[in-house]
């Protein structure tokens, strides 16, 4: 089990350089990884609903020693993937990616500049989708990035840290190659903004396409691969944060969260049911915009880890406002109101 995927696997892991009667240093952390997949649950298939997925995966990563406060890890990951889902649909797609972080000592008191950069291609074909304009399914060509630096400062608590997110759009999802690429839905950047408002909104359209007052005898096939469930998608994002820890326990964050899509949005109801699939943009009739909006978020959280002998208690709050762009208005040009969302949490742990 794996970020709430679930696959039967056999591996093998080991470090090649370390087989001959001779090994040099750098061989010490230079691993290697290969695998083979039944998958039995993920975002793409159920083996219990009928679903047959198989994987091939490969993976060289470097890990190497802390040397003056430095920290490296560096690997490459390749996996193979053979799907046909119950209804006869087939998926065949290969997936690269490619991830490095480096932490390097700044300064005597302790802090660090950690960098991380990840990037991600996928190829392949698929007939999950089709229409009139794509009877046999489309071609992948799929990209998505995101990079990251943070400065930790233990000694005064102090922990801010910038991202950049891209996953690639799609501006004509019917023209046989499908481009657009979304992040795994557990991997996150705010709270509103794509979880609620562009997670629901594609959920909503969806909804619609299933509604039997729509007039339509038929539904677009693989209609239902217009659910974002929340994932970052189409857009590029960016995303400061700040952790600051005043006392043992005691988390204060803060965060704000500015997107843009990389190709129009469109509406999925109205390209799949209304236009033939043909692109429809603006998920209220609106003009066409990239603009996704902005967010601010503000959290505290405090953990006593002896709350009372054996027991420890955690207690939070978040909260979070988001104020959506030009891609929600609607055909007279109105926008959406500011969305807002509260979470509250408490935890006893023994």
């Amino acid at each position: 089990t794996w970020n709430g995927d679930r696959t039967e696997r056999v591996q093998f892991t080991f470090r090649p350089a370390t087989w001959g009667p001779d090994v040099d240093e750098w061989g010490k952390y230079l691993n290697v990884s290969l695998a083979g997949d039944l998958v039995f649950q993920d975002d793409h298939a159920s083996l219990v609903d009928g679903d047959r997925a198989w994987q091939v995966v490969g993976a060289a990563w470097w890990d190497g020693p802390v040397t003056s406060g430095w920290d490296t890890f560096t690997g490459l990951y390749v996996a193979y993937r053979n799907q046909k889902y119950d209804d006869g649909d087939r998926l065949e797609a290969t997936v690269i990616d490619l991830y490095t972080k480096h932490a390097v000592p700044v300064g005597k008191a302790g802090a660090r500049l950690v960098l991380q950069a990840e990037g991600v291609l996928t190829t392949g074909h698929t007939d999950v989708v089709t229409s009139a304009r794509i009877p046999d399914g489309m071609d992948l060509l799929q990209m998505g990035m995101a990079f990251r630096a943070a400065v930790d400062v233990p000694s005064a608590g102090v922990f801010p840290s910038l991202e950049l997110g891209v996953a690639n759009g799609d501006r004509d999802a019917g023209d046989g190659t499908g481009r657009s690429f979304t992040f795994d839905p557990d991997y996150q950047a705010g709270m509103i903004l794509f979880q609620q408002l562009l997670g629901r909104t594609s959920a909503w359209a969806v909804h619609r396409m299933k509604d039997p007052g729509t007039g339509k005898e038929t539904l677009p096939h693989g209609y239902e691969q217009a659910l974002t469930n929340g994932a970052i998608t189409n857009a590029v994002y960016l995303y400061p944060r700040l952790r600051w820890s005043p006392m043992k326990g005691l988390d204060i964050r803060l965060a704000f969260l500015w997107a843009r899509a990389l190709a129009d949005v469109a509406d999925p109801y109205a390209s799949g049911v209304e236009a033939g699939g043909y692109p429809q943009y603006g998920y209220r009739k609106g003009k066409p915009s990239t603009d996704l909006g902005w967010e601010i978020d503000g959290g505290i959280a405090y953990r006593s880890p002896n709350f009372w002998g054996p027991f420890n208690v955690a207690l939070g709050a978040q909260f979070g406002w988001c104020k959506p762009g030009a891609a929600f208005n609607d055909a007279k040009g109105n926008s959406l109101g500011g969305i807002w969302e509260a979470r509250i949490g408490a935890e006893l742990a023994f």
